[in-house]
């Protein structure tokens, strides 16, 4: 198994909120689309934004309930007296791997590169590349505080990883007994804030997440974790779901993948 190499990724910084995301040199975001044949293979960009959204959102579960083993002064103390010759890569693998044992569709690059073959109790795979040491560093340098901010605000830190900008999605017509397929990290994001607030709404028994992109199935996974589900996201994907009850309504952000839009609407009868 070899690392990702550092040379392979840049790092820029995003002039809207701050947050250092990765670019491979030369590549800007409109050519840097997958191919439609292989949409979920990973690549050096698409795994160091893995790492990056996946720590920020590790930021806003430890910022929520501090349990001195992930970040801070008493992480790092711990960490030292532990590591032996382990290295910061290893630290943020073992870092993931706890968490996806909670919320493996926010945690597993199996879950969110949606990859075949891979043992259940196994979230990174035998084919996945960790970071190599420099790059390992540069990505835990580059952790922001998400402090106390609304669920929307940290998926779109995450998202921005991604190079994904969220839009905030007008809802109505939620209640406690609503079926929703979510199409789009904007809808998925605007609904976990909408859940988070309403005590009667149970974001993992009543939406599940349409999408087939790496990016869109993170931010879904990361919902769960955001919220504190007691369970991860349910993510459907065309090329892969069975078939799925009927949702009582279809909710899409701009940024919704066309063809997971047509299938849940397909779904919705609508």
């Amino acid at each position: 198994m070899k690392a990702i190499p550092s040379s392979s990724v840049t790092f820029a910084r995003h002039v809207g909120n701050g947050l250092p995301f990765p670019l491979p040199p030369s590549q800007s975001r409109s050519s840097f689309v997958p191919p439609m044949t292989n949409l979920n293979a990973p690549t050096p960009f698409s795994m160091t934004s893995f790492y990056l959204a996946s720590l920020c959102g590790l930021r806003a579960v430890e910022a929520r309930k501090v349990t001195g083993r992930r970040f801070g002064t008493d992480a790092d103390a711990l960490w030292h007296g532990f590591k032996g010759h382990l290295d910061t890569a290893d630290r943020i693998d073992l870092l993931l791997r706890d968490a996806a044992v909670a919320w493996p569709t926010a945690f597993a690059p199996s879950q969110v590169f949606g990859m075949s073959a891979v043992a259940e109790d196994d979230p990174f795979g035998p084919e996945w590349e960790p970071l190599d040491q420099a790059h390992a560093e540069d990505v835990w340098r580059s952790l922001t505080d998400v402090g106390q901010k609304s669920p929307f605000d940290i998926l779109a830190a995450c998202a921005a990883a991604w190079e994904l900008k969220l839009t905030p999605v007008r809802l109505v017509g939620i209640d406690a007994s609503t079926r929703i397929f979510a199409v789009g990290p904007s809808a998925v994001a605007s609904l976990t804030n909408l859940f988070a607030e309403n005590r009667d709404l149970d974001f993992t028994s009543q939406v599940a997440c349409v999408a087939s992109l790496p990016s869109h199935r993170h931010i879904a996974g990361l919902a769960a974790a955001v919220l504190n589900a007691q369970k991860g996201t349910t993510l459907l994907a065309p090329a892969e779901s069975a078939k799925h009850k009927r949702p009582d309504m279809v909710v899409a952000g701009p940024d919704a993948f066309p063809s997971d839009l047509a299938w849940a609407q397909a779904q919705a009868g609508s």
